[in-house]
């Protein structure tokens, strides 16, 4: 099924409701360590122990990187929060770290549960879009104004943060609280801190509730809006509009195979490695449907002249696991130290190229 829209998913939500559609299938990868960093960054930042958050995200050999990098941020963090900002305010906590939903039919917010961290998903009904801000405070301007801002850490440099407003998570997150500022505190590794902040006042959450609203009818309508949002969809693989994508990068792949030369450009060598792997997943499930039709009696036949036939061979393996299952507990350990002794099991370092 779809993914439910939440407010770090709101860029998607805004651009495309394809992913959001209970019938459409989506993949769900696992986090890889940039992100799992980031979880463990948030963690600490809401006060959690640096080695419960390290180990809790399984990032321990970054223990020592995290822990001064959080210490870094809420020394910023403070300054700011005790008047070194631009509404001359001392902000106190309103909230942190703390899941709420909004409600699109009553434009009311409740606070839920979120029932995975790493994911954000959320204990919503239908009409409820959801999301976890990291800090909401609160203070007094110097103009005797009560001003309430929802701050987000960012430890990545995905993208360009010195607009928060334009943010569609931070956008998202100001109609939840009603806010009237949105901040993002930036902490890229081994970088320096800086606060990006922007008013939001009634206009812009009119605005942009407006927008929610359109977005989350559309779920499910079955319109589909290719764009540079389509790189973080999690339903890509099976959209009709990828075709383009696949042929513009299968060109790619043909040229470099024909001896086009190599890739100048970094960003292109990054994509076509991604690529690759949606290509080989295409390839399995296109071999398997041809494989079930030659089974199933269809004659095909290749533009040489060859018809695709089932073959049958028979071989002969032996491994660890056969052994293992052959003499369970002590007596397969034993018969492959005998193996190992002969020289018949051998122990080599493979090399494999993977992205983290």
């Amino acid at each position: 099924m779809g993914i439910k829209p939440t407010a770090s998913v709101a860029y998607l939500l805004f651009n495309c409701q394809r992913p959001f559609d209970p019938l459409v299938e989506v993949e769900r990868d696992e986090p890889a360590v940039p992100m799992r960093y980031g979880s463990a960054f948030h963690a600490i930042m809401a006060g959690v122990a640096a080695e419960d958050a390290a180990m809790k995200f399984d990032v321990d050999p970054y223990l020592q990187e995290l822990i001064a990098h959080a210490e870094k941020a809420k020394a910023a963090l403070s300054l700011w929060l005790d008047g070194e900002n631009m509404f001359g305010a001392k902000f106190n906590l309103i909230a942190r770290e703390t899941p709420a939903a909004w409600d699109w039919v009553t434009l009311t917010r409740r606070d839920v549960v979120e029932f995975n961290e790493e994911s954000h998903t959320y204990d919503t009904t239908t009409y409820e879009i959801a999301g976890t801000a990291d800090l909401v405070v609160g203070g007094v301007d110097i103009n005797s104004n009560f001003v309430k801002v929802v701050i987000d850490y960012k430890t990545g440099d995905y993208e360009d943060y010195s607009r928060p407003d334009e943010l569609a998570q931070l956008r998202t997150l100001a109609v939840v609280w009603e806010a009237d500022a949105v901040a993002v505190l930036h902490t890229p590794r081994g970088g320096i801190p800086v606060m990006h902040v922007a008013r939001f006042d009634s206009l812009k959450r009119a605005a942009t509730s407006s927008l929610l609203i359109q977005s989350l009818n559309r779920i499910g309508d079955g319109s589909m809006r290719p764009g540079p949002h389509c790189k973080f969809c999690p339903a890509k693989s099976s959209c009709p509009t990828n075709n383009a994508e696949i042929v513009r990068e299968s060109n790619m792949l043909l040229r470099m195979a024909a001896g086009g030369g190599p890739l100048a450009n970094p960003v292109d060598k990054g994509a076509l490695n991604q690529f690759l792997q949606v290509f080989e997943g295409l390839r399995k499930q296109a071999k398997a449907a041809l494989r079930a039709d030659v089974q199933a009696g269809e004659i095909i036949l290749q533009p040489n002249g060859k018809q695709l036939q089932m073959a049958t061979k028979h071989v002969e393996r032996l491994s660890k696991a056969s052994v293992l299952r052959a003499l369970p507990g002590q007596a397969g350990e034993a018969k492959l130290d005998e193996l190992r002794a002969l020289g018949c099991l051998e122990m080599t370092a493979e090399e494999s190229m993977v992205a983290k």
